[in-house]
């Protein structure tokens, strides 16, 4: 302690004699001060190494104060990108891919740039949700550089962008998926629709029929109702048109065609029970040369090519309108639809429309592919499901309506005996399931449960074999048919039936 004392007395001498000196200076005392302190003179080496050991510490200082700032700006962005997905970011958006050239850090939709000559504290500002509700992407826009800024917006209408914040402001774009593909799909259908409805509106015509009657004053009254048709044959000397067998029972027919020509007409043949008629035009009565030469019939498709799920267009009058149209699928296909002396080709589709005006249904190619049945069919249960018997079944009908013959009618249903049905002891042949009432069938005795083996000595094992069988003859025809019936003790006993045929 008391060395200490001494030492202090000692250097404030020292001090007070040096300022004393003349020619001393302030800088000249700290100097003396330091030296006699320190027990060191500071002389240039020592000042050297001293300002590198400054500079160390300054540097390792700064480094763990980047990687605190690094660590906090991953996990905010980690935050932010989580937010992005979970929250306000669409599927298109994830399906993009972002990616830049440069020393750049990717951003959601865009590229942050760390740019030319510039630090954190410049003019570089991040505004990276520009564009996100107008163009669908999370656009990152960096302006802190000086030869590259990215905006990364708007290049694909909504499709992802990302630019790298290089000195030159290049970058990529890269898309794995169109955003607004699915608007360009909506487009196409729309288009496609539009081109059939356009295709169809040449084969359809307004069927106008008159029927005349007596009042409840014995005055003679008229009225007409309008029917859709379709035109399927185009020849010299006559143009026919399918329609409904409703249209064939008026007194007066005049059909319209798409230039609003109007023409008179008549029924070549109809069929009741498949509600269908053909009607005929003079090609040489009010039909202009011009006008035939240009006129079309519609195009049969193949209806057995048909698949669930397809889309199909009806036109004609779905909404009970002429001219009117609705869109929708197929919804279930059946092959073999059992009906009265036939089995038919059957799809349903989910368009709910009326068949009491003429409704027939196209494929999006404007072919013909089946007209809607008024008959619902056993195993419809929603009334926004429509039935539509197919061409492929409907061709014999209306290849005989275009020749103006009748078609033979019996009134049968039923189905092919089967394995087990024949594994029980049924008998080979047609077994019927149902006889349509005051039909030929039914007026000779047929009942459910027969099975039908023959026709007129033709073996019928099928309803495809009994429909050919039964359209050989003419309506007014006798026909032999063999049955079976089952009797008490589990035999079966043969049964011939004399059959007079309607018409169908």
């Amino acid at each position: 302690m008391q060395d200490n004392k001494e030492k202090n007395t000692e250097i404030n001498k020292e001090v007070n004699s040096a300022g004393k000196e003349e020619g001393k200076t302030t800088d000249n005392i700290k100097t003396l001060i330091t030296e006699t302190v320190t027990g060191r003179k500071m002389t240039p080496d020592r000042i050297l190494r001293a300002a590198g050991a400054a500079a160390v510490c300054g540097a390792a200082f700064g480094l763990a104060a980047a990687l605190t700032f690094c660590g906090i700006n991953a996990v905010s962005k980690m935050a932010e990108r989580n937010n992005g997905i979970n929250g306000s970011e669409t599927l298109s958006e994830l399906d993009s891919s972002e990616s830049g050239s440069g020393d750049n850090e990717q951003g959601e939709g865009g590229a942050a740039s760390s740019g030319e000559g510039t630090d954190s504290d410049g003019t570089g500002t991040s505004t990276g949700n520009e564009g996100a509700s107008e163009t669908g992407t999370q656009a990152g826009v960096q302006t802190g550089t000086e030869a590259g800024i990215q905006t990364g917006t708007d290049q694909n209408q909504g499709g992802s962008v990302s630019a790298g914040g290089n000195n030159n402001g290049s970058g990529s774009n890269i898309d794995k998926k169109d955003d607004l593909s699915y608007l360009n799909a909506y487009d196409d259908v729309m288009k496609l629709r539009q081109s059939v409805v356009r295709e169809t509106a040449k084969y359809i015509v307004s069927v106008s029929a008159t029927s005349t009657g007596t009042t409840w004053f014995d005055s003679i009254a008229s009225s007409t109702k309008t029917y859709a048709g379709v035109i399927i044959s185009v020849g010299e000397d006559e143009i026919l048109i399918l329609t409904s067998a409703k249209a064939a029972a008026s007194e007066s027919l005049r059909v319209s065609f798409e230039n609003s020509v109007t023409v008179d007409a008549y029924v070549k043949q109809r069929s009741e029970a498949d509600d269908l008629a053909v009607l005929a035009v003079s090609a040489k009565n009010g039909i202009e040369e011009s006008m035939l030469r240009d006129m079309e019939s519609i195009v049969f498709a193949n209806a057995r090519n048909l698949k669930t799920g397809e889309p199909v267009i009806a036109v004609g009058a779905p909404l009970g309108i002429i001219g009117s149209y609705a869109f929708g699928d197929v919804s279930y296909i059946n092959r073999d639809e059992a009906g009265f002396d036939v089995e038919q080709d059957v799809f349903y589709t989910d368009m709910n429309v009326s068949a009491e005006n003429g409704t027939f249904v196209v494929d999006c190619e404007g072919r013909f592919l089946g007209v809607a049945s008024p008959d619902s069919g056993s195993i419809v249960t929603n009334t926004g499901i429509s039935r539509i018997i197919s061409c492929s079944s409907l061709l014999g009908t209306i290849n005989h309506l275009k020749q103006g013959k009748g078609i033979a009618y019996a009134g049968i249903n039923g189905s092919a005996v089967n394995f087990d049905m024949r594994y029980s002891g049924i008998p080979d042949g047609v077994y019927v399931t149902d006889v349509k009432r005051d039909s030929a069938a039914y007026n000779a005795g047929i009942m459910r449960g027969d099975i039908i083996s023959e026709i007129d000595e033709q073996e019928v094992l099928s309803m495809d074999a009994l429909t050919r069988a039964i359209r050989k003859y003419a309506p007014g025809d006798t026909i032999d048919i063999t049955a079976r019936r089952s009797g008490s003790n589990g035999s079966y006993k043969t049964i011939h039936f004399k059959a007079v045929l309607g018409e169908r």
